[in-house]
């Protein structure tokens, strides 16, 4: 098991990920639709496989910037909640 820290960045190349064991890049263009759930930003890159990127990793203040981002780089559909509910849930 990797395990570890792991980190993420939107970048206007694609969705960057770093952990001890390496990096990658996921080209917007790649990823077939973005999917905001309580918890986490799912990005799938097939129909059932995504990268997750969990939403209490983000400031509060900084979730609409997020959805903001995801729209105008994500070609595919988005489903995406509006506000900032502090949901657990």
């Amino acid at each position: 098991m990797l395990g570890g820290a792991q980190s993420f960045a939107l970048r206007d190349d694609g969705l960057a990920m770093e952990t001890r064991a390496g990096s990658s890049l996921v080209r917007w263009g790649t990823i077939l639709r973005v999917v905001e759930s309580p918890r986490h930003f799912l990005f799938y890159y097939t129909p059932q496989c995504a990268y997750y990127l969990p939403r209490v990793s983000i400031p509060a203040s900084e979730i609409d910037v997020v959805r903001s981002y995801i729209r105008q780089h994500v070609t595919g559909p988005t489903d995406l909640r509006t506000g900032t509910p502090d949901s657990s849930a």
